[in-house]
């Protein structure tokens, strides 16, 4: 990696109560948690000039977890740690649990917990604000998505249009968005689809990880997320498989093959009836005009 371009990462995670590692048993979260903090604090280690922004996503909220105020920046740092690591340690460690408590306790107090719905498309949107504003100090930027969540749930494909926006936005910034899956021990669980963080992934260039294993979370990090856009081609990476563009309606959260898109607001839609514009005529009656011959 060149030591002297500088890079702004943006790092989105989410603490959706549905996530695996939220809801599991403190070891594993702390694994988790800690293997977080080290690939933000190895960002840093790169280049003194390269930039850092945190960002929390759950279902009500998103919070920008670092950089936080002076007061809370200006803390004694622990003995013999370098005085920013302890900064970012401390602060998205206390930031990150603050949050995970009132996750669960959500979890715990809303019977309607599997309608709740992630902000992840806003987190991305508020990433690409941070980005925008802090381009001219850096040489570079890009994000990196972390979940637990199940990566087919329609938690994501409920904001499919949310999400479509983000990545085009994204592209058009030469903005790579990097996504890192940690389903725990789920691993045996059948996934509903494509996931539309891979979509995400292939229109920007970046890389999709699926991990199982929490123990080698931080190794997978450094290893295909660390390293800038340049680094990567030299690097023996992950490839990346056959990516489905499929489409969720907007009705059922489903994705489809054929559907219909509704002239008024170009929703997807399975049904023939949304938006009081009705579809008069089924897709397979839909016959190519003839042209009329030449005399």
């Amino acid at each position: 990696m060149d030591a002297e371009q500088s890079s702004h990462l943006v790092v989105i995670i989410d603490i959706l109560p549905k996530s695996s590692l939220i809801l599991d048993d403190n070891s594993v979260y702390e694994k988790w948690l800690n293997a977080i903090v080290s690939f933000c604090n190895s960002h840093l280690l790169l280049n003194a000039n390269n930039k850092l922004t945190v960002i929390s996503t759950s279902f009500d909220e998103n919070n920008i977890v670092y950089p936080r105020d002076k007061d809370e920046k200006e803390q004694a740092p622990f003995p013999g740690q370098y005085p920013l690591f302890s900064t970012v340690t401390r602060v998205i460690c206390n930031q990150l649990k603050l949050l995970a408590s009132r996750s669960r306790q959500a979890y715990d107090n809303n019977e309607h917990i599997q309608s709740l719905q992630s902000l992840m498309a806003g987190a991305i949107g508020i990433g690409l604000l941070k980005i925008n504003k802090l381009k001219s100090e850096v040489d570079g930027s890009r994000i990196a998505i972390v979940t637990a969540c199940d990566d087919g749930s329609t938690s994501f494909y409920s904001q499919h249009m949310n999400f479509m926006n983000v990545f085009f936005t994204a592209q058009k910034m030469n903005v790579v968005i990097d996504a890192c899956v940690a389903i725990g021990n789920h691993s045996d669980q059948e996934y509903m689809g494509m996931s539309i963080l891979k979509q995400g992934c292939d229109l920007t260039g970046g890389l999709y990880l699926r991990i199982s294993n929490v123990s080698a979370f931080l190794e997978y990090l450094l290893w295909t997320l660390l390293p800038d856009v340049e680094t990567r081609k030299k690097l023996l990476l992950p490839t990346q498989k056959r990516v489905s563009y499929k489409a969720a309606c907007f009705c059922h959260r489903n994705l489809i093959d054929i559907g219909f898109v509704c002239s008024v607001c170009l929703s997807i839609q399975f049904v023939q009836h949304v938006s009081k514009t009705n579809f008069k005529f089924p897709l397979t009656s839909l016959k190519p005009k003839r042209k009329p011959l030449k005399k």
